[in-house]
């Protein structure tokens, strides 16, 4: 498997993000509640890829992404560590505070049995603060555009 590149990476965050967008306008009607899940599969994926494409964007390893795995607060802090500004944000800082355990332990793909409730950011508070997100890095990091694919 080719090693992703920070511009991959990224195309996967934004991908993720419009994927969220398209669901955003279904989810308050009747019998859509069940959308709840996959949106916020792809808030935790589209967090983890953006945060992982600015830390190689910022001069970091495979490696480093590796070990981050899908803990979205070791993202986050590796991120603050590197100078990603976004890291920084009070409204990036709680969606991964909601997110990190959904994300980490998968609860979005597979839903624990006896679970009652899932605390997890509200869906159009989510949108805004990963589409923050992603122009944020896309502004700091001018690098991952000379990566894209031509």
């Amino acid at each position: 498997m080719a090693t992703p590149n920070a511009a991959t990476l990224f195309m996967g965050a934004w991908a993720y993000a419009n994927a969220m967008e398209l669901l955003i306008d279904d989810m308050d009607q009747p019998g859509r509640h069940h959308l709840g899940a996959p949106y916020a599969l792809l808030n935790g994926f589209a967090l983890e890829l953006g945060f992982k494409a600015a830390l190689l964007a910022a001069g970091g390893t495979e490696r480093v992404n590796r070990d981050i795995g899908h803990d979205l607060s070791l993202c986050l802090a590796e991120a603050a560590k590197a100078g990603v500004r976004a890291a920084s944000d009070p409204s990036v800082r709680r969606v991964i505070e909601l997110m990190r355990i959904p994300h980490l332990q998968h609860q979005m793909r597979y839903v624990p049995a006896r679970v009652e409730k899932i605390l997890l950011p509200e869906p159009a508070f989510a949108l805004a603060t990963l589409k923050g997100l992603i122009d944020a890095i896309w502004v700091q990091f001018p690098r991952i555009a000379d990566e894209m694919p031509h």
